[in-house]
């Protein structure tokens, strides 16, 4: 992946089905392996930021971007996604 990334190779979804199987796929490995599959897809360079944040778009799919592994982050940045929702302190009147 990296190699083909390197060379100027894309992965453009031309079905639905193609992102679908691709989730379902990362779903049935450790969110710890899909975490690290997702560093690859983005550090590759193979898919755009556009095609990644339709990837993640799905609750299950985000829930993987709220673990507290190594690059999550970075990856939360490329789905165009913010920090976690933290709870705002309240303010006393």
């Amino acid at each position: 992946m990296e190699i083909l990334g390197s060379h100027g190779a894309r992965w453009v979804p031309q079905k639905e089905y193609e992102i679908r199987w691709l989730r379902r796929t990362l779903m049935r490995i450790s969110r710890y392996q899909a975490v690290e599959h997702l560093q690859r897809i983005a550090n590759s360079g193979i898919m755009d930021q556009a095609t990644f944040t339709e990837l993640m778009r799905t609750p299950k799919m985000r829930q993987i971007l709220k673990e507290p592994y190594p690059g999550v982050v970075e990856l939360r940045r490329f789905a165009g996604q913010n920090e976690p929702n933290l709870r705002k302190p309240r303010r006393r009147s």
